[in-house]
């Protein structure tokens, strides 16, 4: 919707909307083997060994992945199938199920598995922008990584965020007498918006972990 407002405005030069596609909304990538729903499996899959697709399914629920990682109840079957070809988990058949239905499988994250997942929530807390919900993932993984690492990777973020800031900037200044009401003020607020994340990052820095 935003962006065909965009398109609407017809003063808009056709450079300056393809930088903001490329900076405000499309997320840097970096090599991202996972989506997010397979970033969220595996993250519980860390939590708790053998664990149910039923009860996968119920942390989701209580958790509210589907409203902020895109994770919808008949995706998780097909994506723990997925993630188990790919060797990032194994199962087993789940003996303790009683009642009718076939018999589940308990899922236990492999050392691959975590070793892709780590990788996931680095790139996650390095190099995000302040909407990207991978840093959302990358937030609920920081118990796999230690206070030194976490601290250096939100610092990498931060630099990577006022690169942003500088480069979205640049590009506002050299369009601003050519653009109309609506696009300055789009590229204002999402100027804000990274400066606003960059002054949160610089408080968790400065805070002594519990």
């Amino acid at each position: 919707m935003l962006i065909s407002t965009l398109i609407g405005v017809g003063r808009l030069d056709p450079t300056v909307l393809a930088q903001i596609v490329q900076y405000c909304y499309i997320p840097v990538m970096n090599n991202v083997s996972l989506s997010h729903v397979d970033e969220a499996l595996l993250l519980l899959l860390s939590e708790v060994p053998g664990i149910s697709g039923y009860t996968i399914n119920r942390l989701v629920e209580q958790r509210g992945y589907r409203a902020w990682a895109g994770v919808g109840t008949s995706s998780i079957y097909a994506r723990l199938k997925k993630i188990e070809q790919r060797g990032f988990a194994t199962s087993a058949p789940d003996d303790k199920k009683s009642g009718q239905g076939p018999q589940g499988r308990l899922f236990t994250l492999t050392t691959e598995g975590q070793k892709v997942l780590e990788h996931e929530v680095e790139i996650g807390l390095s190099t995000t922008r302040e909407h990207d919900p991978r840093f959302n993932l990358a937030l609920c993984g920081i118990h796999l990584l230690s206070k030194h690492r976490v601290d250096t990777l939100l610092t990498k973020r931060r630099h990577f965020l006022a690169a942003e800031q500088r480069r979205l900037e640049r590009v506002f200044e050299s369009q601003r007498d050519s653009l109309d009401h609506g696009a300055r003020l789009l590229f204002e607020r999402i100027i804000h918006g990274i400066a606003a994340e960059i002054g949160w990052l610089d408080t968790v820095l400065a805070e002594a972990w519990p």
